[in-house]
């Protein structure tokens, strides 16, 4: 999922980035006459801040080197953060070009028991004005489970979804950071400590991510980010840490939640017979024309991550293919599907990959169990199909056997046309006021027609109608 954040947003990130260093407006000018912005080039806009403030990142840790040196003191490096404590905490982020803001929450963390938890809701508004999300991320160092499990929504709303990949300590890069000066929050000096190393993401593969804390002479952070920028999802976490309790958090806090505890996978949909629904999916070749183990959604649902991660040059080159295919109504919790370095693979239970998987569009709406059984008009939705449940040759699904069959790539057309079309600006007017309905006009036309007069999109591929045979 995703691309580089918006300009505007890696603006915002980056600037408090900044904002938690001792930034000398001597140094920020000096580094910004430096550094030649090419005004008008929104899609280098990215790659100059990087440079810009790798300069005042740089410009900064000299100047408290020589602060160190004039004491006749060599610039530390290495902190240890107390090994227990919790705190409450006020939370911020862009997750896939998506703004989380305002978000309040508890932060709580256990190193002799390799585990740490932290869970806010914060207010988005790219569906709605007052759109809002929960969301309770548990990390515990479990031999032969899920190191990881994030919880979107409270209660009956709540959706778990354990994550792979290996524990990784959050705040082990510590010992290996360099010191870049201090400063006061609330009140409260702390030291300023930064660091970047390969960290297990979301999805199981190693990035490198960027970590800054302000750590106060009680061994806990008053302020804690991380920023990475992969190829598949970019995420910039700010937390500001109040009320802080030093010693064991107890064992309440970092207790499984409720629908980790008692409700996954979630349970299946009731039958309501089958029905043929239309799915759309980017992709690019050499990756073949195919819905076995991929992540779709329909024309809102796909909007959904087009409008949001849409404006960098990496999606011009890439193709969206319109789908039709047969499914069972008996819709499962949704699987997240992702290329492992051989093949695609959906994750999740056994008995959860026999469905196909439903969610609203980017966890987003607020609807029970996430939006698996509900029709989410507002916010789209996304769909799994987990190889598992594909209908042999002649078989039509139903509840109690296969779940999907019949898949037809209806048409298929460059990314770059729908684009020209004036998609993101469209999306842009609407955000805020789901559902897109100018956008999704723009979005149907690019299939409708290939007629650039209609809005209408060339075939990318030279058979208009191809049937998928497993």
């Amino acid at each position: 999922f995703g691309s580089r954040p918006q300009s505007v947003n890696l603006i915002c990130i980056r600037a408090s980035l900044c904002a938690a260093m001792p930034c000398h407006s001597s140094l920020l000018l000096l580094a910004l006459t430096a550094l030649p912005l090419r005004h008008g080039a929104a899609d280098h806009l990215a790659a100059d801040l990087d440079v810009f403030f790798q300069a005042v990142r740089e410009a900064n840790l000299a100047s408290a080197a020589s602060a160190w040196q004039a004491t006749g003191s060599r610039v530390p490096r290495g902190v240890k953060v107390a090994p227990q404590w919790s705190a409450d905490c006020l939370y911020s982020s862009t997750m896939m070009n998506m703004n989380f803001t305002d978000g309040v929450g508890v932060f709580v963390y256990d190193a002799p028991g390799q585990r740490y938890r932290y869970a806010a809701e914060s207010r988005s508004s790219v569906f709605s004005p007052n759109g809002t999300q929960y969301v309770d991320q548990m990390s515990k160092n479990i031999t032969d489970m899920p190191n990881l499990n994030m919880t979107v929504g409270r209660g009956a709303e709540g959706v778990c979804m354990p994550m792979t990949g290996d524990y990784f300590d959050l705040f082990s890069w510590t010992l290996d950071a360099r010191y870049n000066g201090s400063k006061v929050l609330d009140g409260e000096p702390c030291d300023v400590w930064q660091h970047s190393k390969r960290v297990p993401s979301l999805i199981g593969k190693d990035e490198l991510t960027h970590f800054e804390a302000c750590i106060a002479a009680d061994g806990v952070p008053r302020e804690f980010t991380q920023v990475m920028d992969s190829v598949k999802v970019s995420v910039a976490m700010t937390y500001r840490l109040l009320n802080i309790r030093v010693g064991h958090p107890g064992e309440a806090a970092l207790a499984s939640s409720d629908a980790c505890a008692a409700n996954y996978p979630a349970q299946p949909c009731e039958d309501r017979g089958t029905k043929t629904i239309s799915v759309y999916r980017i992709w690019a070749p050499p990756e073949p024309l195919e819905l076995r183990n991929r992540n779709t959604g329909d024309v809102m649902g796909d909007l959904a991550f087009l409008c949001t991660q849409a404006s960098g040059d990496a999606y011009r080159s890439k193709l969206v293919t319109h789908w039709s295919v047969k499914v069972s109504s008996v819709f499962g919790q949704y699987a997240l599907c992702n290329y492992d370095g051989h093949h695609n693979k959906c994750r999740g239970e056994p008995s959860m990959l026999r469905r196909v998987g439903k969610r609203g569009a980017q966890m987003m709406g607020n609807k029970l169990a996430g939006g698996q059984c509900t029709e989410n008009a507002d916010v789209g939705s996304q769909y799994s199909f987990p190889s598992e449940a594909r209908c042999p040759e002649g078989t039509s699904p139903s509840a109690d056997g296969c779940a999907w069959a019949a898949p037809m790539a209806v048409r298929t057309v460059p990314v770059a046309c729908v684009l020209e079309h004036g998609l993101l600006q469209a999306c842009a007017r609407e955000f805020g006021h789901a559902p897109f309905q100018h956008s999704i006009a723009i979005f149907e036309a690019a299939f409708n027609s290939k007629d650039p007069s209609k809005s209408g999109c060339p075939d990318a591929l030279p058979n208009r109608s191809v049937a998928i045979v497993v």
